[in-house]
């Protein structure tokens, strides 16, 4: 008898000796599997023919609808021990399906829209890459309260579900495995700002240092938050999008009064991992009108930092102007910092097919990413899922604004829907379009948290005319010197402030705070340098700046007249591809005022 209980144990270890590398090379070790989650009581069984017998209930299914199995009862340890191995075909059978998935060991090993099984030591879950596994296959329907928070209810009134899972072919699908774990010392060769994922977007058309995105720098689940906080906290980061938890939850966890992040603006939208959801869809839109309304040093962030914020990420790098290849280096920059992926691995191009390139493509409606206007398709791709187009335009002038020295010199701007242009970094005047006659500065959400009355300083235009929106105290004295006159209204207490010239506006608001405005004016004039080009078989682009010599980038710039469509107007810049001589007369449009300038193209001169 001894001796039999010998050669079982002998052959037991020999059993785990070679399946469990399989699952320890993954080399993630925390559970997903939340901790506060209910553990639901099943009754799994795994039987001589490697069937799986369980169980599902609500409490199974995670926020973004897949469906975790109780690790009690199943993780990759029993798997192994049972003998699946990744890349094996698994049929799982549940309700009225009968599913062909690979066992996988990252949700990311397989496309964009396909079903997986994937396992890591401690936890086996039911997934589809992008889309709710629980919706997609009836199991389960989703309810968001009014807080953002989730919850999920068995369809038909079950109280539990049959799942049946068993090994169709051995190793039939081919894996790129994708590792990471959570311990700082496991990545000696990152800062700690990348094993934050946290990098600032430097795309074409963002302004320097103004968009940034990380893992969370409050949820401690993968002990990245910390690295993250800190680094937000260095890049002056002060109005922050949370695609992945409610406000309850941010604010509940432990230590979070004590973060930098608390003292900040912040939206939690509690998204899910389906981009093309009509919930995941209203609730960007919520989270692009807060950016609109909140010019300032912005931060968005998912969980992790690599899917969510990474298709975030991407549609507001497109809206700016960024090229294919610069969207793509920057998706990746995240699968480098968790798994060391680089550009010359097969595993690179597969994730950027199977991900982001298939996000873009679903959210556009394109299938040739390389052949379209990438800027125009986000707008549109904006526009669909509720954005308003003056949020989009209010949301691209605070992108397109560089960092200042002093960021407390950052002030909000107006409510989306203003007739006027409004206040920014410095408060140099947004663009806009159409006929403007006032720009109107808001006062009205200013604190001494976000910036200093006496740093305001603004370029303008000379003859630019601004009002204001918090009143000016009853009986308070206004000044204006230099160029600058200030007059108010006795009846609405709105002060008017006209710029002929330098010079500084001092004005008492009503809060108690009194606030000094210095203007430094200049004047559009045309660059007479630019008058001849000489074309070639290249693409010039010349910004209002270039053309008119003002780094104000408020009015309205457009082509007055020419024979050729050789030139065309984006983003308030000139894009000149020259093919024929021509002279293109384009016109400077701020406050009513126009400016105009000829440029000739020579070709062949």
């Amino acid at each position: 008898m001894n001796n039999i209980y010998w050669k079982k144990s002998i052959a037991i270890c020999i059993v785990l000796t070679i399946m469990m590398p399989l699952f320890f090379q993954s080399g993630l070790i925390v559970p997903v599997y939340a901790d506060d989650r209910e553990v639901i009581e099943t009754n799994s069984s795994i039987n001589n023919e490697q069937t799986i017998s369980t169980t599902i209930s609500a409490g199974n299914i995670m926020e973004n609808g897949n469906v975790i199995f109780t690790p009690e009862r199943l993780d990759g340890e029993k798997l192994s021990t049972a003998g699946y191995e990744y890349g094996d075909i698994l049929l799982v059978s549940f309700l009225d399906h009968s599913l062909e998935l690979p066992l996988c060991g990252d949700i990311r090993d397989v496309f964009l829209g396909e079903s997986l099984i994937y396992a890591k030591k401690n936890y086996v879950i039911l997934g589809i890459n992008g889309r709710e596994f629980a919706a997609v296959y009836g199991i389960a329907t989703k309810t968001v309260d009014g807080n953002n928070k989730v919850s999920w209810t068995l369809n038909d009134g079950l109280k539990e579900i049959s799942v049946k899972i068993s090994i169709k072919e051995k190793r039939a699908y081919k894996i790129y495995p994708l590792d990471y774990t959570d311990i700082r010392e496991d990545y000696p060769n990152l800062s700690d700002e990348q094993f934050a994922n946290f990098r600032a977007v430097t795309t074409t058309g963002m302004g320097r240092g103004i968009l940034h995105r990380s893992a969370s720098p409050v949820n401690p689940l993968h002990g990245r938050n910390k690295y993250a906080d800190e680094a937000i906290k260095k890049a002056g980061v002060n109005v922050i999008m949370n695609l992945a938890d409610d406000e309850d939850t941010v604010r509940g966890r432990e230590g979070f009064e004590d973060t930098y992040y608390s003292g900040q603006k912040f939206i939690a939208l509690n998204l899910g991992v389906d981009f093309l959801s009509e919930d995941f869809q209203k609730g960007l839109a919520k989270g692009i009108h807060f950016f609109a309304a909140n010019p300032g040093i912005y931060e968005v962030h998912c969980t992790e930092g690599k899917d969510r914020a990474g298709f975030v990420s991407a549609i507001l790098e497109c809206l700016m102007g960024a090229g294919y290849d610069e969207v793509i280096r920057d998706y990746m920059v995240s699968f480098f910092n968790y798994y060391g992926v680089t550009e010359e691995e097969a595993r690179y191009q597969r994730i950027v097919d199977g991900n982001i390139v298939k996000f873009l493509q679903n959210a556009f409606g394109v299938d040739d990413l390389k052949s379209v206007d990438l800027s125009v398709e986000a707008t549109e791709y904006l526009r669909q899922i509720g954005v308003s187009d003056e949020d989009i335009r209010l949301l691209k002038a605070n992108l397109s604004v560089s960092k200042s020295d002093d960021s407390e010199s950052r002030v909000p701007i107006t409510e989306p829907g203003s007739k006027y242009a409004s206040s920014r970094d410095n408060f140099a005047p947004i663009a806009t379009s159409g006929k403007i006659k006032k720009l109107k500065l808001d006062f009205s959400n200013v604190t001494k948290s976000n910036v200093r009355p006496s740093d305001l300083k603004m370029t303008a235009v000379k003859g630019s005319k601004f009002t204001t929106v918090a009143k000016v105290a009853e009986g308070g004295k206004v000044s204006g010197s230099g160029g600058v006159k200030v007059k108010v209204n006795k009846k609405t207490r709105v002060a008017s402030i006209n710029c002929k010239s330098s010079g500084a506006a001092t004005l008492p608001m009503e809060d108690g705070t009194t606030y000094t405005i210095t203007f430094t004016v200049q004047k559009p004039k045309a660059n007479k340098s630019l008058k001849y080009i000489s074309a070639g078989d290249r693409e010039y682009k010349f910004t209002v700046k270039d053309l008119f010599g003002t780094d104000i980038d408020a009015g309205e710039l457009s082509i007055g007249k020419q024979k050729h469509a050789q030139a065309k107007i984006v983003d308030n810049a000139l894009i000149i591809n020259p093919t024929t001589t021509d002279r293109i007369k384009l016109i400077y449009k701020y406050l009513n005022k126009k400016y105009k300038i000829t440029i000739k193209v020579n070709v062949n001169e």
